[in-house]
């Protein structure tokens, strides 16, 4: 399974952000969108096949993880925005102290949002699966988003 998650990560990451910071020629809108697509339907194959729901759970399961994607894919486009106001400061030579202050509190806002969104999903989980299945939907959930903030943070620069 990490296999599985990290060669996707890696894949659409380094296609993504990475050419921010090399200042190469952007990777287009549609190819991102294809990309996009492609990484949503191996994660849901991921979590599918580690998840053994019964017919049953899974009625219940599907619409609340195809919500939380929904709000992930909120989360990601915002961090993905940070990323490239960060790469057209880095490349236009040093950070100003008022543009990385901004930056810090946009990135402190962003995580707000998203452990407010994982509390909301955790408690709608919490009424179709059991403890156990609950937890290892969110244990999924944070490995694969670990991959993706490790596979990001090797990818960026520090600030100069």
């Amino acid at each position: 399974m990490e296999r599985l998650i990290r060669a996707v990560v890696a894949s659409v990451l380094a296609l993504a952000f990475v050419p921010a910071f090399a200042q190469t020629k952007p990777v287009s809108a549609d190819t991102m969108q294809i990309l996009r697509e492609k990484l949503k339907g191996d994660k849901k194959v991921v979590v599918a096949l580690n998840m053994d729901l019964t017919e049953a759970e899974g009625k219940g399961f599907w619409p609340i993880y195809d919500e939380y994607q929904k709000d992930l894919e909120k989360i990601n486009r915002r961090t993905a925005e940070l990323l490239q106001r960060y790469a057209r400061e880095y490349g236009a030579g040093a950070v100003k102290n008022d543009e990385g202050r901004q930056m810090i509190d946009e990135l402190m806002d962003i995580e707000s949002d998203e452990l407010k969104r994982k509390r909301a999903i955790v408690a709608k989980l919490n009424k179709v699966l059991s403890g156990k299945k609950m937890a290892r939907y969110m244990q999924i959930e944070q490995k694969i988003r670990a991959v993706v903030k490790y596979e990001i943070a090797d990818a960026v620069p520090l600030v100069k």
